[in-house]
C-alpha cells in the first residue's frame, strides 16, 4: 500500500510548520516491511549508535550528528556540523537532537511508502548504502543490492532500480574483484557512497518534479493550437 503522506518537513511545507500529520503517521507505522529490512535495519542502527565520540563524556543512546559525522568521514563523504544536523532533524519528530530506533524506522517506512518524493532523504539514502553495504566495504557492487531492492519492488521492476543506482557508465578502476562461492574470482562493478548518494539525490529530485511536469504537459495539450485560434 503506497501513502503519500504530508510530512511537516517535507518538501510541500515550510520550515516553520512542524505539525505532524498524525493518522497517516499511525497507517505508516502499521505497514510492514519484510524480515531482511528489519534485520538490515536493525543491523545498521546499531552500527551508526555504537560509534564513539571522542572527548564525549556522556553516551547518548541514539543516532547523534557527531556519530554521523563519523560514519560518514569512514565513507570518505565529509560533511560540516551544519550539514549533518540537518540529516537529523529532518526526521527527528521530538526535535531533541538525537534519532530513536522508533524514529530510525518511522523514516524508512516513510520513505518507501512515499510516492511523492517528498519526504526528506538525506539520512535515508544514508540508510540504503548501509544496508547494501553490510560489510562495511565503503563501496556496493549490484550482488549487494539485489536481495533488499527485490523484495522491495520485486522482479518486475528490479532491473529498473539497479540500473538507477549503477547504470551504464564505469570506468575499469571502479570495479572490485569479488571471489564467488566456488573460488572462481570475477570483476563486479561497484560505486562508492558519494556516487551513489549523488545519483540518489538527483533521482529523487527528477522523481518529485515529475508530477508537475506531467501535469505542464497535459495544460499544454489542451491549450487550441495556433490554427485553431484564427
Amino acid at each position: 500500500m503506497n501513502i503519500g503522506r504530508p510530512h511537516s518537513k517535507s518538501f510541500t511545507q515550510t520550515n516553520t510548520n512542524k505539525r505532524m500529520d498524525l493518522s497517516t503517521d499511525k497507517m505508516i507505522s502499521h505497514q510492514s516491511i519484510s524480515d531482511i529490512e528489519k534485520q538490515r535495519l536493525e543491523s545498521v542502527y546499531n552500527h551508526i549508535n555504537s560509534v564513539q565520540i571522542p572527548l564525549q563524556k556522556i553516551e547518548i543512546d541514539g543516532i547523534t550528528s557527531p556519530k554521523l559525522m563519523i560514519i560518514l568521514e569512514n565513507l570518505k563523504y565529509k560533511v560540516s556540523k551544519h550539514e549533518a544536523d540537518l540529516f537529523i532533524w529532518e526526521v527527528d519528530d521530538d526535535e531533541d537532537g538525537v534519532i530513536t530506533r522508533k524514529e530510525f524506522e518511522m523514516m524508512y517506512k516513510r520513505c518507501i511508502f512515499d510516492v511523492t518524493y517528498l519526504e526528506p532523504r538525506n539520512l535515508f539514502n544514508l540508510v540504503q548504502f548501509l544496508m547494501y553495504d553490510k560489510q562495511h566495504k565503503g563501496r556496493i557492487t549490484e550482488e549487494d543490492t539485489l536481495e533488499i531492492i527485490f523484495v522491495r519492488v520485486g522482479k518486475a521492476n528490479l532491473s529498473t532500480e539497479i540500473d538507477a543506482i549503477f547504470g551504464n557508465t564505469y570506468q575499469v578502476e571502479l570495479k572490485q574483484p569479488v571471489i564467488t562461492n566456488d573460488g572462481w574470482s570475477t570483476f563486479e562493478k561497484s560505486i562508492s557512497f558519494e556516487e551513489f548518494f549523488l545519483k540518489m539525490k538527483k533521482r529523487d529530485f527528477c522523481k518529485r518534479i515529475e508530477p508537475e511536469r506531467e501535469r505542464q504537459k497535459k495544460l499544454r495539450s489542451q491549450l487550441p493550437s495556433v490554427d485553431d485560434r484564427k
